[in-house]
């Protein structure tokens, strides 16, 4: 009777509920890894001793992608690091048995593109032990194999020595371009030496022209313009004046003598100009020639 009871618990212990239960609590494995492993036990056969694990399945990478929800590409590599593991077995072979070394590197033989996987024997004895003591064993049999890791180390080197040279040129590319465009710009700003007073001066004129012709009957004879031309001839003055006539303040002795001691500190008559202008004493140098004596000479 009791030999009856030990061969039920035996028959049971690989049972769709204990089988899922062990496989949310292993944690050793990639995402897309154990979800490659917990659909191959799910398709695998059930019968009276529960899932048949020393099955194997005939699956393309797409297809397989197709059933866990990810590309080929990714079915792939987990399918080679579950082999590097000693996990599954593809077409029969270890990972060991699939590679081979040529001019020092190790090349992974092709293979169909329908891929026959099945468990290991050695983890087929593992999860089921886990299942049987309902806990997970030790875990360190099932790391990636040295050459696997060399492997993938030595491309993860390659793919970041090819990102930096990406890298590198567009920096290059970047400092070209912006060597031009510096180049393009300081041609647009540095122009030809033109003369920037008789400039000042058709624009003065113009606005002149523009203020004068609107009162009705009016307009500036050539003798004026001739005089106005005169009265530009120091660029300094000439932006010195505002043409602004707004209204100015009283101009006293006392600023008369605010002047004289201005220019006695040292500054020039341009400077002393400039400041009675900005303190609203006078509009242009012209109207401070006329107020203070004795005239700027230029």
């Amino acid at each position: 009777m009791l030999d009856q009871r030990i061969t039920n618990e035996k028959n049971i212990s690989l049972s769709s509920i204990n089988v899922k239960n062990t496989l949310e609590h292993v944690k050793f494995l990639t995402e897309t890894e154990k979800k490659i492993v917990t659909k191959m036990i799910e398709k695998s056969k059930l019968g009276k001793h529960g899932h048949d694990l020393t099955q194997w399945f005939d699956w393309a990478n797409g297809s397989l992608g197709y059933l866990i929800d990810r590309c080929g590409e990714s079915v792939r590599l987990a399918k080679e690091g579950l082999q590097a593991r000693g996990i599954i077995l593809i077409d029969g072979l270890t990972w060991d048995q699939q590679q081979r070394e040529v001019d020092g590197r190790l090349v992974r033989d092709k293979t169909p593109y329908n891929q026959k996987i099945q468990f290991t024997k050695s983890f087929v004895a593992w999860f089921g032990s886990c299942v049987e003591t309902r806990k997970i064993l030790s875990t360190k049999q099932w790391g990636y194999c040295d050459r696997y890791v060399i492997k993938t180390e030595m491309s993860k080197m390659k793919a970041k020595l090819s990102k930096l040279k990406y890298s590198a040129g567009i920096v290059r590319q970047v400092c070209i371009s912006m060597g031009k465009t510096c180049d393009e710009v300081t041609r647009e700003l540095v122009r030809g030496v033109t003369k920037s007073l008789g400039t000042f001066t058709k624009t003065q004129e113009s606005k002149l022209n523009t203020e004068d012709n609107s009162r009705i009957g009016c307009c500036l004879l050539s003798q004026e313009k001739g005089a106005l031309k005169n009265k530009f001839v120091n660029p300094l003055l000439a932006n010195l004046s505002s043409y602004t006539h707004k209204k100015v303040k009283i101009w006293t002795d006392a600023t008369t003598r605010i002047c004289k001691q201005l220019l006695d500190s040292g500054m020039t008559k341009v400077e002393v100009a400039r400041s009675m202008i900005h303190q609203s004493y006078v509009n242009s140098v012209i109207e401070f020639e006329e107020k203070y004596s004795p005239p700027i000479v230029s």
